[in-house]
């Protein structure tokens, strides 16, 4: 989360997900994810446009569904989603950044990672969707950006390889820490067994 009260913006988020039924099917579990986080989209930014007392304060949010061997990534700012298949890694977000959108080849353009969307940052919530297939034996990676600001996608890729889930999960969080770690690191590890 971002802002001066980001903490609460990001727990309202978890909680909200908190307590999705597992046994929807895949559309009615994204239909769910978007009116929830539109929910909380709203009192977030309820609370930032009100004349007394404003709080601005925002969230990157990435949900990563599944159900058997479809799956579904939903997502808005910066924080993504990646999958390792055979040692291959892909991102299967793309960031809400102004770095990430410009077409054009201005330098300045390509070091700005201010948050074009966010829970909280507008008064409508637009996530993307992205729908895949799970196979065997893939492992994903939701992370925000305070890995991918660290660690490059080679050093990912390897250290999403290594181990178990919670292994390569620790790895990860190692190389943040050793690389400065400059912002708070969320990193969670699925493996498709």
């Amino acid at each position: 989360g971002g802002h001066r009260d980001g903490d609460v913006a990001s727990r309202m988020g978890c909680q909200a997900l908190a307590e999705l039924s597992s046994d929807a099917k895949l559309d009615e579990t994204l239909i769910e994810v978007q009116r929830r986080m539109s929910q909380v989209n709203n009192r977030l930014y309820a609370a930032a446009v009100r004349p007394v007392n404003p709080i601005q304060s925002g969230s990157t949010v990435v949900v990563f569904a599944v159900k058997r061997t479809a799956c579904a990534v939903l997502w808005a700012g910066d924080s993504r989603l990646y999958r390792l298949r055979h040692q291959q890694l892909a991102q299967l977000t793309v960031d809400h950044t102004w770095a990430a959108q410009m077409l054009t080849e201005d330098e300045d353009a390509e070091d700005d990672h201010s948050i074009m969307r966010a829970v909280g940052g507008e008064e409508t919530l637009q996530l993307d969707i992205r729908r895949d297939r799970v196979r065997l034996g893939d492992r994903y990676l939701l992370c925000s950006d305070g890995l991918t600001r660290e660690v490059s996608p080679t050093q990912i890729a390897t250290l999403l390889g290594t181990g178990d889930v919670h292994q390569a999960a620790q790895a990860l969080l190692d190389a943040t820490l050793a690389a400065g770690a400059r912002d708070n690191v969320t990193i969670v590890v699925i493996e498709a067994g």
